[in-house]
């Protein structure tokens, strides 16, 4: 059903105002305010047909709610007769098409059909079949294509593309058939109307009856274990009058088994809660719902003390998924958008674990369903006071736009959880003001910024390492002195009056920071802080100030020290001489902390030749140990091991000689 270019009109008006008058709409349109009424009833009809709701409140007018406007504006963009589809529309229509259509569709059916080329089909075809093999289906090209599975799993991906891509539905039209079946059922008595998604559930077997369904292969669908639970509610006779009703206006002959699937519309959720305890069947889903939690709890880093009442919570609001998702029906969840932009790291969070109810269930959870789950963990987060942290990101690229967006692609992809603020050059970054948790940047940042990480515009596997390192270490940090915060703040609470909550809450927040800062930094042995990466053997230099450069590369590639770290280094040296010889062919390069470190780092370097530092023949060295101080104290518990190798001459030997970094690496951990 498309609607007329005065309908399509008084809806672009919807969708650009909050609200409006009968009376504004005929002065903007140049109708009278009889033809206007009219037309929106025609409006409303066919919006209603769309599950988009139509509103009016007498002393403002005619208004769309937020996500009501989105979807008309997808109507409105469908309706016109030049609209192109989108890649994803065009393999979304081809799903409905292969759905809704009784014969094979072949390539060039759908060239015809789409008005597009043989090589953009079967780019298509790839996409269509990702798609539907999330529901356990497949698409099969025998003299044509056709969607070959299990029939609860068909009627499963029918549903959330009714749900999802509504306006994509227009050719196949069944308002009249909706309207046909609905005042039908008013003229009868019986409670079929009470039940409150009525509507939707009318439109919605209307298009399935009559376009979908076909008796001969779409019926073996009950789960026998469900027939007594059936036919002994009351939902029962409701079912069997809707159906004959259906059959009767649609004309369309109908297996008596679907009374069973159109009483799934319509039993009542506390009915099915019933028969989950009745049974037992608590026991096949509570132990998955529990692991659930418990990996939330690990993911997030979010303390949960009373995970079983959330587990019990979140299995009571599943019940009725549980049971109506195994025959392919769910109720769309208009709120989802807005749960994943208020729950953005928790939905994640859920996206991740939500596999242990899908194994048990046997099928997928869509985001409908994710997002009401997500409220929960939402909920509880929110509750406990707790905030979990996106980090914030800029890039920071001299390369182009291009170069910029291939990063930009490339950390997406590395992290679930992270948000992009900006992408900047590297002037525009000198002047950036704006809050940020980290900079990555593929050029030389030399202002001491403990926040850069530096990188190559195509990442290599030490840049993922060490992005993953910093930024998922960050946040799991924070996620955990929130918990400890908010323990703190109520053992105090107890004890104590509080002038200034939130002064205080900050300052033992600094102290927690602090104290973890210094912890850590303690904690850390050579193993932690010298690693494989921060090894190079065998290298050549022209002369020592070459040497101190590329003994001390890695560690400025992973953004441990800045370039002027390294000048600081030299300088040094010019200033005090070779100072940094510490026994025969073994040097360590340092500076002061103040001087470029942003993070403790140790580096190793061996040379071929021996390296001069002056004529003296004590001057010389084969062996670099470069040491990036963050204060005076984190590095010597590293240096306390680095000591004992250096005090063995074979150590040393082995290390000036090895040609393999597991030698090097065997010696550092015997000593750690």
């Amino acid at each position: 059903m498309y609607i007329n270019k005065r309908l399509q009109n008084i809806l672009e008006i919807l969708t650009k105002t909050d609200y409006i008058s009968t009376e504004e709409i005929s002065k903007i349109l140049g109708i009278s305010k009889r033809t206007t009424y009219y037309d929106i009833v025609k409006l409303q009809d066919y919006l209603e047909s769309k599950n988009i709701n139509l509103n009016n409140i007498r002393s403002l007018g005619y208004y769309l709610g937020p996500i009501d406007k989105e979807e008309a504006k997808k109507l409105l963009r469908v309706s016109k007769e030049d609209y192109i589809l989108s890649p994803k529309e065009r393999y979304i229509k081809i799903i409905i098409d292969l759905l809704i259509l009784k014969e094979k569709l072949t390539i060039e059916k759908l060239c015809d059909k789409l008005e597009v080329s043989r090589n953009t089909i079967l780019g298509d075809i790839k996409y269509v079949r990702n798609y539907i093999n999330k529901y356990n289906l497949e698409l099969t090209s025998s003299s044509g294509y056709k969607i070959e599975g299990k029939v609860n799993n068909r009627r499963y991906l029918f549903l959330n593309l009714y749900n999802e891509y509504n306006y994509l539905f227009d050719e196949y039209e069944f308002l009249n058939e909706y309207n046909s079946i609905k005042s039908t059922i008013e003229k009868q008595e019986n409670n079929i109307l009470k039940h409150s998604s009525i509507n939707y559930i009318l439109m919605y077997l209307a298009s399935f009856y009559k376009y979908y369904y076909n008796k001969n292969n779409d019926s073996n669908f009950l789960y026998k274990e469900d027939k007594e639970f059936f036919e002994n509610n009351n939902s029962n006779k409701e079912a069997k009058i809707l159906l004959e009703i259906i059959k009767k206006e649609l004309k369309v002959d109908i297996h008596e088994n679907e009374v069973y699937y159109i009483q799934t519309f319509l039993t009542k959720d506390k009915q099915i809660r019933e028969l989950f305890l009745n049974e037992k069947l608590a026991q096949k889903y509570i132990g998955p719902i529990k692991m659930m939690v418990k990996e939330f709890e690990k993911i997030s880093c979010i303390s949960i003390d009373d995970y079983e009442k959330l587990s019990m919570n979140i299995f009571e609001h599943l019940m009725p998924t549980l049971f109506k998702v195994r025959y392919g029906i769910y109720y769309p969840n208009f709120i989802k958008d807005e749960v994943k932009e208020k729950y953005k790291p928790i939905y994640q969070f859920t996206k991740q674990v939500i596999k242990h109810i899908e194994e048990a269930l046997g099928m997928f959870l869509n985001d409908d369903e994710l997002a009401y789950i997500a409220m929960y963990f939402g909920g509880y987060t929110t509750k406990m006071g707790v905030e979990i942290k996106i980090p914030k990101i800029i890039i920071v690229c001299n390369s182009g736009m291009a170069t910029s967006q291939l990063l930009k692609n490339q950390i997406e992809q590395l992290f679930d959880l992270i948000e992009i603020n900006d992408v900047l050059s590297l002037s525009a970054f000198k002047q950036y003001d704006k809050a940020y948790d980290f900079a990555i940047s593929t050029v030389d940042i030399s202002e001491g910024n403990t926040k850069v990480i530096k990188v190559n515009p195509i990442l290599t596997d030490l840049d993922k390492q060490n992005l993953i390192s910093q930024i998922s270490n960050t946040q799991s940090k924070f996620n955990l002195e929130q918990q400890l915060l908010k323990k703190i703040m109520s053992s105090v609470e107890k004890h104590t009056t509080i002038n200034n909550k939130e002064k205080l809450k900050e300052e033992i927040k600094s102290i927690l920071i602090s104290a973890r800062e210094k912890v850590e930094n303690y904690k850390l042995t050579l193993s932690d802080i010298l690693k494989e990466e921060n090894i190079s053997l065998n290298q050549s230099a022209s002369d020592w100030k070459e040497a101190i450069q590329i003994s001390a590369k890695s560690l400025k590639d992973l953004g441990r020290i800045n370039d002027d770290y390294t000048k600081a280094m030299i300088k040094s040296i010019e200033n005090l001489g070779p100072y940094i010889i510490l026994a025969p062919n073994v040097a360590m390069p340092h500076a002061r902390p103040e001087d470029g470190v942003n993070k403790l780092g140790i580096s190793l370097t061996t040379f071929k030749e021996e390296i001069k530092f002056s004529q003296n023949e004590r001057h010389k060295a084969r062996l670099f140990i470069t040491l990036a101080p963050k204060d005076k104290q984190s590095h010597l518990n590293a240096l306390a091991s680095l000591n004992q190798i250096l005090s063995k001459k074979e150590n040393i030997e082995n290390i000036i000689n090895a040609t393999d970094k597991k030698v090097v690496l065997d010696i550092i951990k015997k000593h750690s």
